[in-house]
């Protein structure tokens, strides 16, 4: 990881420094500049200041009370400017001004009256040609005496600062550096006992004798370290620097690591120029766990129980075991490098049992090369009778899990089982139990060949299972007993239709079997599919007890249907017949909504002002695809017979009642 980083530096133009802490914020100022002075190696720098003081009556004699200095960027830092890089207080040099610029700044003597005074002058910085080829940094500050009081705040002193404009020399030598692989990089492996002393060396290419370069170094892979100089010189061999990785002993991990090495300028944080890529680098996991490949079983027969020679092409259930041997090629290395591999076989069916495993799992030795261990596999009655395989997952980790928790999966070991179980009971064919049951059901349907709720038909054990000779049990189920019912009497199953719709019948016998462990292979199921047929519908009209109608009354009209109607129905009424004309009634349609049965409407006779004599009105109805409903007659009287003597009246009473039972009595 990286330990030198310099954070990048901001101009400030324009703006005042304090130097101290509180009120001493704006006693020093700089013209044109910021903070930060940027100079050319074996070239001169300029800035301005002012400083702002505050000047007691009483004050004495003028002194150099404050004293500019320099700071290199870090103390600890080799490629810090140093102090020969800068000319000291009092050295001759054509490029410094005349008034030394690093002699101390002087503070008049009081006058007899307190004042502010601004105090103006220039630094020009001249930075000499040193022999390394690399930028340098450093700090230009004040140190005061104590006594110089702020301009703002009288009672308080002027603070020294050492760090007040940061210096940055830029080297005008051109650098190249380029990596060099070792023969070790390419054999790199985890573990103090195969340590990577020199797997890359930085190589310095300069022609300037007496340079030197410092460097720092980055490896982005948590528990490895880098161990290599920090500086180029100008020995013979200070121009090549080894770099030693030294990987962790133990990264809880059984994967290869991928280990990037970076190296930059810990004075600029960037790149060094013709090494800016970083190096790649991967450490092998000494723990690393074979390839699925690498790992094969091999089953053999037995003899005598031990594995004989001969390789085994199936199981048999309840039968001798085989012998699995598992065999795991562990290379050249033995990775994981003095670790035991442990092989655990797993399976969904219970209908096996394993020998020759300790806590599940079997051992394969530590150690370069092929090594092997075995297992017995024994196949063990089941109850299911058909074609069976014998399937089993290989999971191989290592033995200790400190070195990870990884692990890879062989090939699945699989073997045919050859099925011992015998059925004691065989239903009949698919095509006989089917012809079975539409035989009965079209028996039992009416003659319109529909099967609709009420129906039923019965089916004999012999229709649906072969003879056999173990005595056999039958039992049946619905899917659906609303739709479909389904009763057992000793040999016969009686299936019923209950209301429109499908279900299925599944029919189980049972045959008496002495295998206590064989529950299934006495069993046999069948089932078939029903559907419940729906009538064809039908609609019927009616009206109320008196079917007598007063012109301008109404009365109402029933439509009933057979079944619930599946979708909204529409019985429209018309006239068919009887004296009336259209004129004399109105009435609208009748619908009947989804999932009903009856809808209704209302039958108007009309007024009008002509005295008649009843007449008669016959309507009926049509839905769906022209199909029609009954016929209903209604009788219209009118409702402007003339006053009439009241013995009259009564007498016309009489005659309609009588007319009217009549009627009832026909119908």
């Amino acid at each position: 990881m990286r330990t030198t980083i310099l954070a990048k530096w901001t101009v400030l133009f324009g703006v005042v420094l304090g130097l101290g802490a509180g009120s001493a914020s704006a006693q020093i100022e700089f013209d044109g500049q910021g903070t930060q002075l940027e100079v050319d190696e074996g070239g001169r720098v300029t800035f301005k200041y002012r400083v702002r003081v505050h000047i007691p009556a009483a004050e004495g004699t003028a002194n150099p009370n404050m004293t500019w200095t320099f700071t290199p960027a870090g103390a600890d830092r080799t490629d810090a400017v140093g102090e020969t890089d800068l000319p000291t207080p009092g050295e001759s040099n054509a490029d410094i001004p005349a008034g030394n610029p690093f002699a101390g700044i002087t503070v008049p003597a009081g006058t007899g009256t307190d004042r502010t005074l601004t105090i103006r002058g220039e630094i020009a910085v001249f930075a000499r040609q040193d022999l390394d080829a690399e930028d340098e940094l450093g700090w230009l500050g004040l140190t005061i005496s104590s006594g110089i009081k702020q301009a703002d705040n009288p009672a308080d002193d002027i603070v020294s600062n050492p760090n007040m404009v940061l210096l940055r020399i830029n080297d005008s030598q051109t650098p190249e550096f380029e990596w060099d692989k070792q023969s070790a990089a390419d054999d790199l492996k985890e573990g103090p006992a195969s340590v990577a002393p020199r797997p890359y060396n930085l190589e310095y290419k300069h022609s300037i004798e007496d340079e030197t370069w410092s460097v720092a170094w980055d490896i982005d892979t948590a528990g490895y370290t880098v161990t290599a100089a920090t500086l180029f010189d100008n020995s013979p061999n200070g121009r090549s620097i080894p770099v030693a990785i030294q990987p962790p002993a133990n990264d809880g991990n059984r994967v290869d690591d991928v280990v990037t090495l970076t190296a930059f300028s810990p004075v600029t944080n960037g790149p060094l120029p013709g090494a800016e890529e970083p190096v790649t680098m991967t450490f092998e996991d000494i723990h690393a766990l074979p390839e699925p490949a690498a790992i094969e079983w091999k089953a053999y027969t037995d003899n005598d129980g031990k594995p004989s020679t001969t390789e085994a092409t199936s199981i048999t259930e309840g039968g001798p075991p085989v012998h699995v041997t598992v065999t795991v090629d562990r290379g050249d290395d033995g990775y994981p490098m003095g670790e035991a591999l442990e092989v655990t076989p797993t399976g969904d069916s219970p209908d096996y049992r394993l020998e020759g495993l300790s806590g599940g799992s079997l051992s394969i030795a530590s150690g370069a090369g092929k090594k092997s261990a075995t297992f017995k596999v024994y196949a063990t009655l089941n109850d299911r009778v058909g074609a069976e395989n014998l399937e089993l997952d290989l999971r191989v980790t290592g033995a200790e899990a400190a070195n990870g928790t990884e692990h890879v999966m062989a090939a699945p070991f699989m073997l045919p089982v050859d099925n011992e179980t015998v059925p004691l009971l065989q239903p009949k064919s698919d095509e006989e139990v089917m012809a079975a049951v539409a035989s009965a059901r079209a028996a039992s349907a009416g003659a319109d060949e529909l099967w609709r709720p009420g129906d039923m038909f019965m089916l004999d054990k012999s229709d649906l299972f072969e003879d056999s000779d173990n005595p056999f049990t039958l039992a049946a189920r619905s899917s659906n007993d609303e739709v479909v019912e389904v009763e057992v009497r000793g040999d016969t199953l009686t299936v019923t239709a209950m209301s429109v719709g499908d279900a299925t019948v599944t029919v189980t016998g049972t045959a008496a079997s002495s295998v206590v462990t064989q529950t299934r292979s006495n069993l046999a199921v069948i089932e078939f599919d029903l559907t419940v047929d729906r009538a064809p519908v039908g609609i019927t009209l009616s009206g109320p007890a008196d079917m007598n109608i007063a012109e301008g009354n109404s009365v109402t009209v029933t439509a009933t249907a057979n079944d619930p109607v599946t979708a909204d129905t529409t019985v429209t009424l018309r006239l068919a017949g009887g004296s009336a004309s259209p004129e004399d009634f109105s009435v609208m349609p009748i619908m009947i909504e989804t999932g009903q049965t009856t809808g209704t409407t209302q039958l108007t006779a009309r007024e009008d002002m002509t005295a008649e004599a009843m007449e008669t009105l016959t309507i009926e109805g049509r839905f769906g695809d022209g199909m029609m409903t009954n016929a209903l007659t209604f009788n219209i009287w009118d409702a402007n017979v003339p006053a009439l003597p009241v013995i009259a009246q009564l007498l016309l009473a009489a005659l309609l009642a009588v007319g009217a039972g009549r009627r009832l009595r026909r119908r």
